[in-house]
């Protein structure tokens, strides 16, 4: 989400984080960015910020005025799962602190495969033996295929032309 949200004299965009990483990755997500910014003119406030989680981190934890923030979250060995964190950064001179919800999804790997048996059952009956093949009935010749005409006929062609 890219809209800004105003806290006092800070004003922090986006409002919410979305990771997505696959279990067993040997990678954490890339990071995303935070922009603080001042909503008055007249104060370049300082703030920190705090994280709920262990798996969530940001650089710089504290500054001053208007910054860009890196926000990173620690996703390898996370089993597979919805996590969800909260970015809290308070102002100084302000009560009301900007609140940031992160979530983390974890998604499976592979489809989990099914054990051979939980495995669904053939609808038809498997034959005990392949069936015999079947040959036409003697007073019918063999289909020919559109080619083997054609071929045929050229033969035919060639054979009244070189008599």
């Amino acid at each position: 989400m890219k809209a800004k949200c105003q806290y006092s004299n800070l004003i922090a965009s986006p409002t919410e984080f979305h990771f997505e990483i696959k279990a067993g990755a040997s990678y954490n997500p890339q990071r995303q960015w935070l922009t603080l910014g001042k909503a008055t003119y007249d104060q370049d406030p300082s703030w920190d910020s705090t994280v709920d989680s262990e798996w969530i981190w940001v650089t710089p934890a504290s500054g001053r005025g208007e910054r860009e923030l890196q926000v990173h979250v620690k996703a390898l060995k996370m089993p597979v799962g919805e996590y969800q964190g909260i970015l809290t950064i308070k102002s100084h001179v302000t009560v009301t602190p900007a609140v940031i919800p992160i979530t983390l999804s974890v998604k499976p790997d592979l489809p989990p495969e099914q054990p051979p048996s939980q495995q669904p059952e053939p609808t038809e009956p498997r034959p005990s033996q392949p069936p015999e093949p079947t040959e036409p009935p003697p007073s019918q010749p063999p289909e020919q295929s559109q080619w083997e005409r054609l071929w045929n006929a050229f033969l035919e062609l060639l054979r009244r032309i070189f008599r």
